[in-house]
């Protein structure tokens, strides 16, 4: 009896150890059942993440690196280039200088291209170059025109300038350094003289006989751009002035460099110049690069009501010169 109890006893035992291994292996294989669905989702998602980034990339990659194609920026149709024959790769070649100095980056000149230009009644013919910095452009003449269609200029500025009569030689020429002004040369803005300057120091130059004027990108609003400037011209109807206004918005007053024109007029005329300006800081920049300024000649008008609050800040914070036929005398 105490035999039959005890092996009953003990089977008791083995039946509940059973039964707790079994639970343990039903437990262990539900954990690694759902561990294994759990990799296998992050595995999908990770497999999917890295072909998504292997596409991107391969894109990417084929963009940037397919020669003489380009996506357009509507549409993604691709952009053909035809072959440059070599007649018409001579006629550019011709016309292209590249500007080199130890230090600085070197610069394409194209040019001359004869431009009419009417200036009030009279048509008058200016010898129109422009010129554009190769740093992320080839040096060489050939592979600068092969690279154009990839360039996309047409989303970053480039300066001109208009050369009158025997610039290089004549014994006086006036030149001007005019810096881009959207409002002022192109919609004709009475908030600033910039357009009245513009066709003055052009009609100058021709009652000269001789000088260039410089049209200068990338000077917008003093070198804080069309977009900021917009937003100084919003403080200004508020009361501030021009200074104050590019202050309010973290700039300082003026940003412009005048390195590169002055490397472009340095090609064109080694003689000394006449500066049409009311600005000495540009005749410091000609004189630091080591070119000669016979005089400078003032040049002021257009004054209105709408501008003499920052013509007269021009003279107050900004260190131009008086114009004593404007009345600006403060």
């Amino acid at each position: 009896m105490l035999i039959t109890q005890w092996l009953l006893f003990t089977n008791l035992i083995m039946c509940e150890r059973y039964i707790q291994y079994l639970y343990l292996y039903l437990y262990l294989y539900h954990y690694m059942k759902l561990m294994f669905i759990l990799l296998n989702v992050m595995l999908t998602i990770n497999r999917q993440f890295v072909i998504l980034y292997l596409t991107f990339f391969h894109i990417r990659k084929t963009i940037s690196l397919v020669n003489y194609k380009a996506y357009l920026r509507k549409g993604g149709r691709k952009r053909e280039r035809s072959q440059m024959n070599d007649s018409i790769y001579n006629i550019l070649e011709q016309k292209i200088e590249i500007i080199h100095q130890q230090g600085s980056v070197d610069l394409a000149l194209v040019g001359p291209i004869q431009l009419p230009v009417q200036l009030s009644d009279q048509e008058i013919t200016f010898q129109w170059y422009t010129w554009v910095s190769l740093k992320d452009l080839p040096s060489s003449k050939e592979d600068l025109l092969k690279a154009l269609p990839n360039a996309n200029l047409a989303f970053s500025q480039q300066s001109s300038i208009l050369v009158y009569g025997d610039f290089s030689s004549a014994d006086e020429s006036f030149i001007r350094f005019h810096s881009i002004c959207h409002t002022g040369d192109i919609f004709g803005s009475k908030r600033c003289d910039c357009g009245f300057q513009l066709q003055q120091s052009l009609k100058m130059i021709v009652e000269n006989g001789s000088g260039a004027l410089f049209y200068l990108a990338n000077h917008e609003g003093r070198g804080i751009g069309l977009f900021s400037k917009s937003l100084a011209y919003l403080l200004q109807q508020e009361g501030y002035d021009t200074v104050e206004a590019n202050e309010q918005l973290g700039f300082e007053d003026d940003y412009r460099s005048y390195e590169e024109a002055i490397r472009i007029l340095k090609t064109f005329r080694t003689k000394p110049v006449s500066l049409i300006t009311n600005n000495p800081k540009k005749v410091t920049s000609l004189s630091d690069a080591g070119m000669l300024v016979d005089r400078t000649v003032p040049l002021w008008g257009d004054v209105s009501d709408h501008n003499k609050k920052y013509l007269q800040t021009k003279i107050d914070k900004s260190g131009h010169v008086k114009g004593l036929e404007t009345g600006l005398l403060s």
